[in-house]
């Protein structure tokens, strides 16, 4: 068992654009106060044969500034004063978001078993439940948009906080093995998945731009990856060794631009000591990879 306790504190130096097509910049100093909590609990067996190791990790991150706080700065602006021929710049300030406070709750588990002397199967499972529900920032410093009823009802609408909840899955199996004294073989497969239980949110624009407010959907990523690959491998003299390889991925991504992207991969090389100080290798690899009409 473990606990790591961590404590920024400072300044960083910032900066922002404030305005369409990079119009001005706005740097700051902004705050750092962090903390780090970790906890981690872990047990393994082994024996000749047969490994196995459970673990089980919860971490805290603190942002004592994750209400925002109000940046100011000085801001430059692109475009040159036609009178004195110099850049204008002016004092700025603006409402700015930190690092939210987040939990994350990790189990992984291990298990490694010698099916023979030459023969070894490997897996690995690892599940995490990450959590964040800091309240938001204000929504805007916008004065026009704050006195426009219409306007002002439509920023209420959204929620005071995230209520953010990923649940994420990785899992990875793995064989290798020496049939023959000079051949060995590696096959593995691993999925990665990230699941989601956040809410959409309506994300608000510039409410200047033809007097309307602008507004578009933001939806948390998803997705389900996995991957396939075998390789062998052949030992034509004792410093030279031939390897073949084959790999297949099949990637799904919800709420994304691509949908659905496959890919087959094939690849040789070759790799020999030349002599005592000298190694070369060659190698050739062809990919062919199909993905859906963007949505």
């Amino acid at each position: 068992a473990a606990i790591s306790h961590e404590h920024k504190v400072g300044d960083l130096e910032q900066d922002m654009t404030t305005g369409g097509n990079n119009a001005g910049m706005v740097t700051f100093a902004m705050p750092i106060d962090y903390d780090t909590d970790v906890y981690t609990v872990a047990a393994a067996y082994t024996t000749p044969k047969f490994q196995a190791k459970i673990a089980y990790e919860f971490s805290n991150f603190i942002d004592h500034n994750s209400t925002g706080f109000h940046a100011e700065g000085w801001n430059f602006v692109s475009i040159q004063d036609p009178v004195t021929l110099n850049y204008t710049s002016y004092e700025q300030n603006a409402i700015y978001s930190l690092p939210p406070s987040n939990q994350a709750h990790t189990v992984t588990g291990e298990i490694g078993y010698n099916i023979s002397p030459r023969t070894r199967v490997f897996a690995t499972a690892v599940y995490s439940l990450q959590l964040q529900n800091d309240p938001f920032v204000q929504a805007t410093g916008d004065a026009y948009v704050l006195t426009d009823p219409v306007m002002a009802a439509q920023l209420a609408s959204n929620p005071s906080s995230l209520n953010g909840e990923v649940n994420t899955f990785f899992g990875n199996v793995t064989l290798t093995s020496n049939p023959l004294p000079k051949l060995d073989v590696r096959a593995a497969y691993s999925i990665d998945t990230r699941d989601p239980n956040t809410s959409p949110m309506w994300i608000y624009g510039d409410a200047n731009d033809s007097y309307s407010l602008k507004y578009r959907e933001a939806v948390p990523e998803s997705w389900t990856k996995q991957k396939f690959s075998v390789r062998l491998g052949y030992h034509l003299m004792p410093e030279t060794r031939v390897t073949a390889a084959y790999t297949y991925r099949d990637d799904h991504r919800d709420h994304a631009i691509t949908h659905n992207a496959k890919e087959n991969e094939g690849s040789f090389g070759i790799r020999s000591m030349l002599t005592d100080h000298v190694t070369g290798s060659l190698g050739y690899t062809y990919s062919d990879r199909t993905a859906s009409a963007p949505d």
